[in-house]
C-alpha cells in the first residue's frame, strides 16, 4: 500500500472544528447515529476538503440512499458542495461504463458548484435545473420533481 501512497502523492484531511459541526448535523438531523459519530465525521471532512466521492465498504452507516439524499441535502444547505457515497464496486463500474450522459451532468455538477457558491439553495437548485436542460432534451430524460419530507405524493397523469 506504501509504494501506491507515495506514488499518487495521498496526502492526510484533518479534522479540525467545521468538519466537528457539520457532523454534529448529520448526527443531529438522524442521518448517522451518535454510537457512529466517526461515520459522519469522515463524511464531513471530505465535504468540507471538496471530495468529489466517499469510497467505503460500511453499508450500515454510509453506503445508502438516505445518507446519500440527506448528506446532500444538508451540503447543499450549509453552501458545501454534493458529494458521491459509493462502494468500490460501484465507482469502478461507473469509471468503466459511465454513459455520455451522466458524463455531461457531472460536468455541469461540477461547474455549478463552482459558480454557485454564493447562491441561496433556492437558487442553485433552480440554476442546475434551467443548466441540465439541454442534457435532458439532447437525451430524453425525464426530470422528476423532488418530494420533500411529510408532502403527500403526485403522480403525474
Amino acid at each position: 500500500m506504501l509504494p501506491l501512497i507515495n506514488e499518487y502523492d495521498v496526502g492526510v484531511i484533518q479534522d479540525d472544528a467545521e468538519a466537528d459541526l457539520l457532523a454534529a448535523l448529520y448526527v443531529d438531523e438522524g442521518i448517522i447515529p451518535l454510537k457512529y459519530r466517526d461515520d459522519a465525521l469522515r463524511i464531513a471532512v471530505a465535504s468540507i476538503a471538496e471530495m468529489h466521492i466517499i469510497l467505503s465498504w460500511n453499508f450500515q452507516h454510509i453506503v445508502k440512499l438516505k445518507t446519500r439524499n440527506m448528506v446532500n441535502d444538508i451540503n447543499t444547505r450549509e453552501g458545501y458542495r454534493t458529494i458521491e457515497i459509493c462502494s468500490p464496486k460501484e465507482v469502478i463500474g461507473m469509471i468503466r461504463n459511465e454513459p455520455a450522459a451522466m458524463k455531461e451532468i457531472h460536468a455541469i455538477r461540477l461547474d455549478n458548484f463552482e459558480h454557485t457558491k454564493e447562491l441561496t439553495p433556492e437558487e442553485r437548485s433552480r440554476l442546475r435545473s434551467e443548466s441540465a436542460m439541454p442534457v435532458v432534451e439532447k437525451y430524453g430524460f425525464r426530470i422528476v420533481p423532488k418530494v420533500k419530507a411529510n408532502e403527500p405524493l403526485r403522480y403525474a397523469k
